[in-house]
């Protein structure tokens, strides 16, 4: 038989020497450096988030769209010649031109303007709303997944109720129980239909977020620095808003993202059926409804404002895809 042959070993310190010389290192070869692994930079989880973010073109432009769109409506109606209230009688259903852009409506006011104002009351509904979630659902959601047992029972029970309610009913029992109170004090603002969906998302729109912060919640309170924290005599007010809310703030983000094209829409579609904004004001919603019955005759009247919703609320979806798949590791492809 053949003996096998001798495998060829790289010269080591001679037995009893701690001293190394020439002979015992050698230059490696051209494959053993192909073979060297180089690990990348250290990144902190934020920096890593950012980086595969920036990754995202959709997520990036969906960005850049939302501040496009914000820019429109708050920065626009300082800059426009007219007034979202100012009637041109004589300009009545002018089509779009260089003097209107977008053309004027059956009063003579110009759509540009409008439509400014439209983006700027669905944007704040939405930001609003997504605060009073984000607050609400956040601090509820905490509490629940932290204690746990008996209490975290109850409380998700409660939830289970809220998510029987119908929402659209409680928006416009609201809006009828608050439409003379509120009337007198909100004239000429948003009116009681708006403050009815605050309240509305006050009540029921939290529910999702809660549920999202209690998961979450219940993995962190697991982590070592979470039982360091409880054996050190933190109180439980402390871990929540110290380590556990802190340590959520990726879910937290995601879920606020969806919450406000969620807002747009029910304030859109409120607006839409005649349970909007008080008039001279005007949402994007009511912007559309008004254009209805004129379509056929003058459809620019309606076609703006319904890019106008369509373009926010996809970009507000787009965007909170791209913080998904940015703020959790498991989606990781690198």
């Amino acid at each position: 038989m053949e003996k096998p042959e001798k495998k060829k070993f790289m010269n080591v310190a001679r037995p009893g020497s701690l001293q190394l010389t020439a002979e015992d290192v050698r230059t490696a070869t051209k494959e053993e450096k192909e073979q060297l692994f180089i690990m990348r930079e250290t990144l902190t989880y934020w920096k890593d988030a950012y980086r595969r973010f920036l990754k995202n073109k959709i997520a990036v432009a969906a960005l850049i769209t939302i501040v496009l769109v914000a820019l429109f409506a708050f920065v626009g109606p300082m800059l426009s010649p007219y007034t979202y209230d100012q009637q041109i009688r004589e300009n009545r259903y002018s089509p779009p031109s260089w003097e209107h852009p977008f053309g004027t409506d059956v009063h003579g006011r110009d759509m540009l303007v409008r439509c400014m104002v439209g983006a700027q009351i669905s944007l704040s509904i939405g930001v609003c709303c997504a605060v009073l979630v984000v607050v609400i659902g956040v601090i509820y959601g905490a509490i629940s997944g932290y204690c746990g047992g008996k209490v975290d029972y109850v409380m998700m029970r409660y939830l289970e109720v809220l998510y029987t309610i119908p929402d659209v009913l409680v928006i416009i029992l609201l809006q009828i129980s608050l439409k003379e109170p509120l009337g007198k004090i909100f004239a000429g603002t948003l009116g009681s239909s708006m403050i009815s969906i605050f309240v509305a998302f006050a009540l029921l729109y939290w529910v999702n977020m809660a549920r999202m912060v209690r998961g979450q919640v219940l993995l962190v309170k697991e982590m070592e620095y979470v039982s360091a924290a409880r054996a050190m005599g933190a109180k439980g007010s402390r871990i929540i808003f110290r380590h556990l809310i802190p340590n959520s703030i990726g879910v937290i983000l995601v879920t606020a993202m969806f919450q406000i094209p969620m807002a747009i829409f029910i304030e859109a579609f409120l607006s839409y059926i005649g349970l909007g904004v008080s008039a001279p004001l005007a949402s994007l919603g009511s912007l559309s409804s008004g254009a209805i019955g004129s379509f056929r005759s003058y459809p620019h009247l309606l076609l703006f404002p319904a890019m106008l919703i369509s373009l926010i609320i996809l970009a507000f979806n787009l965007l909170g895809d791209g913080l998904r798949d940015a703020l959790d590791p498991r989606l990781r492809s690198e």
